[in-house]
């Protein structure tokens, strides 16, 4: 680099001074380029921040199911739901506005069901329930979705039980899935502790 400044000072033609200039940028690109620590440490950052806000997510969730559903906690735990979390977001990347949405989408079942004085969710069927929750979410948050035959392959529930499920669900939510803006931040807001 020293040297190429000394070239530069010593030039005397614009065109040799251009062509130096050239020269040094590039090298300084490429040293850029080819030096990616500096990214490689923001994808670590993000991928850690992310982690926090799926375990906060899944501690919300537990919190609702254990106050929902009797012996909950006899089927599910904080580290069972980030489980399920972690294996949506690599094999259907799930985002965190839809794993919000799954939380918005249980509370909502939930006072549905103590409204309707009916209890559907139970410590038998919450796995079913969560991944209904997650293609709910989904279908709303998405354009293209997968198809609930690719979801009851992926969790090894019988599609029959899976679309039996959803319909359930959805006539439970008196087919109402839209989440305002607000409601979303608000819940956003208390998750995350902003």
């Amino acid at each position: 680099m020293q040297s190429c400044l000394c070239q530069f000072q010593d030039a005397n033609s614009e065109t040799e001074k251009r062509r130096i200039a050239d020269d040094m940028t590039t090298e300084t690109e490429q040293k850029e380029i080819s030096d990616d620590s500096f990214l490689k440490g923001k994808q670590s950052h993000a991928r850690k921040k992310l982690n926090v806000r799926m375990q906060l997510i899944a501690l919300k969730l537990f919190r609702i199911l254990i106050d929902a559903v009797p012996n909950a906690s006899d089927v599910v735990s904080t580290s069972r739901i980030m489980l399920f979390f972690k294996y949506m977001k690599l094999n259907m990347n799930i985002t965190i506005d839809e794993s919000i949405s799954i939380v918005v989408l249980l509370q909502r079942f939930v006072s549905k069901q103590t409204e309707k004085s009916i209890q559907i969710l139970s410590s038998r069927n919450i796995g079913t329930m969560l991944v209904v929750l997650a293609i709910v979410a989904i279908k709303a948050n998405r354009d293209y979705t997968y198809k609930n035959r690719h979801f009851a392959k992926e969790f090894g529930i019988p599609l029959a039980v899976l679309n039996e499920s959803e319909n359930a669900f959805m006539k439970i939510m008196d087919n109402t899935l839209f989440i305002d803006e607000s409601e979303f931040s608000h819940l956003q807001n208390e998750i995350f502790k902003i």
